[in-house]
């Protein structure tokens, strides 16, 4: 049975709190109240079990190398496509507060239908111009539809705002209707390659679900900005006592 967001966020406190207990019937609990965690932005009796971050830390790596093994082929993947925490970045936020209420918006694409009425458009006018007797007004009348079509969707899509699909907030982002809490978030690293075939890959090892990944290519967001923004958001003490990992490549 999935769980809340409200119930994820308290277990991202919880999962690594020293005061964390168990109860068969209602799940993980605290020690002090003997309930589940119910504050709203910061428990205020957090203490960090740093075994347990640590191991966290080593599992969330172990699991990015595999996602990244199994769906990126290696002997492709050129060091400079592959961006860790530590990347150097051009600063443009500063503070993690100018990063709160950030809203990214999707990169409109050339949409089929549209594609789909240009292509009969020349086709039925090359058809009318070629057709003599009773086809060159069938082709002709077709064409016309054609042109009407292609002129609707036009403006159908120029009247069309983007969508917004990564926003940011104190608590975590949002990307493509998924939510993820920076507690969540124990390491990352962020695959990049443009042209026809490339990719924008953000890579996140969490507590809950091992790895999550999140396809950016048509998100009109820099590798940059990314790399700032997460950075700035990431709880201290997954960055503080983060250890010297191998690297993937």
């Amino acid at each position: 049975m999935p769980i809340s967001d409200e119930r994820k966020y308290h277990l991202s406190y919880c999962k690594i709190c020293q005061l964390r207990d168990f109860e068969p019937e209602i799940g993980m609990t605290c020690v002090l109240t003997k309930k589940v965690a119910d504050f709203e932005k910061e428990c205020p009796s957090f203490k960090i079990d740093f075994e347990v971050l640590e191991d966290k830390q080593i599992e969330a790596h172990n699991a990015i190398m595999k996602y990244i093994k199994t769906n990126f082929m290696l002997i492709n993947l050129r060091k400079k496509d592959y961006l860790q925490p530590n990347h150097p970045i051009y600063k443009k936020y500063n503070h993690k507060k100018n990063t709160h209420n950030l809203k990214f918006k999707e990169i409109q694409q050339m949409n089929g239908l549209f594609m789909i009425g240009i292509l009969a458009l020349v086709t039925l006018s090359i058809c009318t111009v070629e057709t003599k007797g009773g086809f060159k007004f069938l082709f002709g009348f077709l064409a016309f539809l054609s042109l009407c079509f292609t002129i609707a969707r036009s403006v159908i899509e120029y009247y069309t705002p983007p969508k917004n699909v990564f926003t940011i907030d104190e608590l975590g982002f949002i990307c493509k209707g998924k939510r993820v809490f920076w507690l969540e978030i124990v390491d990352y690293r962020i695959l990049e390659r443009r042209g026809k075939r490339g990719f924008f890959n953000l890579v996140i090892g969490m507590l809950h679900d091992e790895v999550q990944s999140f396809d950016l290519l048509y998100v009109q967001i820099t590798s940059d900005q990314l790399l700032e923004i997460l950075s700035l958001n990431r709880k201290d003490y997954f960055t503080r006592f983060e250890r010297n990992l191998p690297e993937i490549i």
